[in-house]
C-alpha cells in the first residue's frame, strides 16, 4: 500500500505536496537524486520552506516513516520533518552528508495524518527523495 504520493517525486513535479513557506530555489529535477530519475533541490534561504501531504492512517497504527536526504554541509541550512504536528527530527547545521536514510516510528491517532518537511538552505541545497511511510505489523 503506497500512502504517500509522489513520495521520490518522479512526476517531475511537487504534485500531491502542499508547499509553504518561502518556497523559492526549490524544484524537481535530476541533479539531487537517491534513486528513479527525479528527485527535490531544496534551498530556500532565510526563512525555511515545507511541504506537506495528508496521509490516510489508522488509528492506534504504528508507521515507519523514512526518507533520503543529501546535504553538502554548507551552513546554514536545517531539516525537520512533524507527524501531525509533533517533531519527529529538527537539525541545524547538518553535516555534509551523502545520501542518509532518515527513519522514525510514529503512531496514528486519527484516520488522516499530516506528513511536514521543512528545509532551509541559505549557501547551497538539500537534495530530498524516497519518502515512504510504511505500517508496521508487530
Amino acid at each position: 500500500v503506497v500512502l504517500v504520493q509522489n513520495g521520490g517525486f518522479e512526476l517531475g513535479t511537487f504534485d500531491y505536496w502542499t508547499a509553504s513557506g518561502n518556497f523559492d530555489n526549490c524544484s524537481v529535477n535530476s541533479d539531487y537524486v537517491h534513486s528513479g530519475v527525479y528527485g527535490a533541490e531544496l534551498g530556500p534561504e532565510g526563512t525555511p520552506s515545507y511541504i506537506s501531504q495528508t496521509i490516510p492512517t489508522t488509528v492506534g497504527q504504528t508507521y515507519l516513516v523514512s526518507c533520503w536526504l543529501y546535504c553538502d554541509g554548507q551552513t546554514p541550512n536545517e531539516f525537520s520533518l512533524s507527524w501531525n504536528g509533533a517533531t519527529l527530527f529538527d537539525q541545524q547545521n547538518i553535516g555534509a552528508t551523502l545520501w542518509t536514510n532518515l527513519q522514525f516510528q510514529a503512531s496514528a491517532t486519527a484516520t488522516n495524518t499530516v506528513l511536514t518537511l521543512g528545509f532551509q538552505d541559505d549557501p547551497s541545497y538539500l537534495g530530498l527523495d524516497d519518502i515512504v511511510v510504511y505500517p508496521i505489523t508487530p
